[in-house]
């Protein structure tokens, strides 16, 4: 019992993301220029409230791929989540210098997905929105299992539609921008690129029998 519980308390580092989350709040309102990035594409994309599904369970969806990997190896997990850490607060630091904001389309609120789409309306200012992070940090996800060594067609598979749904999820509910998903992923593909050269190995990957290895090719 005590060395499994020893096992869990590296778990307790997830504890960053609520705390870096926090810094979400300060820069989530109007500076003293407001940019909107709207392209003639994000006017062709039709608003869909039942997106605010995949859209919500976003948070639930991060931190239960994060836990996924820490039991699956322990290296992936911590680089996974020093990776999102640093792209937060890129993002972070990026709204306190250019904010953006999307427009919002009127949506009744007679229907469910309706009240829904207006609760998540009145809970986050249309801001933040360059980069995004439900997208970025979707992205990262999408990028770091392909790598794991832990990797097999069907997690691959699993992470990549659930991640796609959820990226498309941000432009059908009107959150954000095509330029938003963009530079999301762009700025994952760089701190991936960083870390992927740089990452100190203080923590050894489980080995992989190579009959898992062979499965999974």
């Amino acid at each position: 019992m005590k060395k499994t519980l020893q096992n869990l308390y590296p778990l307790l580092s997830l504890g960053l993301l609520p705390i870096c989350s926090l810094m979400y709040d300060w820069v989530n309102h109007p500076g003293s220029e407001v940019h909107i990035l709207s392209t003639a594409v994000d006017r062709h994309v039709p608003f869909s409230a039942v997106f605010i599904i995949p859209y919500l369970l976003w948070t639930l969806y991060i931190y239960g791929t994060l836990i996924y990997f820490y039991f699956k190896d322990k290296k992936t997990y911590f680089k996974t989540l020093f990776v999102y850490i640093a792209g937060l607060l890129i993002c972070y630091t990026v709204y306190n210098v250019f904010q953006t904001t999307v427009p919002r389309p009127f949506v009744s609120g007679s229907s469910f997905l309706g009240s829904l789409v207006n609760w998540v309306y009145a809970m986050d200012a249309p801001y933040n929105c360059f980069p995004s992070i439900h997208c970025f940090s979707s992205y990262l996800l999408i990028r770091l299992i392909r790598r794991a060594p832990f990797s097999t067609i069907w997690n691959r598979s699993v992470i990549t539609c659930l991640s796609v749904i959820i990226i498309v999820s941000t432009l059908m509910v009107k959150q954000h921008v095509v330029l938003d998903v963009l530079a999301a992923i762009l700025l994952a593909e760089i701190l991936c690129f960083v870390a992927e050269r740089n990452w100190s190995p203080f923590i050894k990957s489980k080995p992989i029998p190579s009959t898992t290895k062979e499965i999974s090719h």
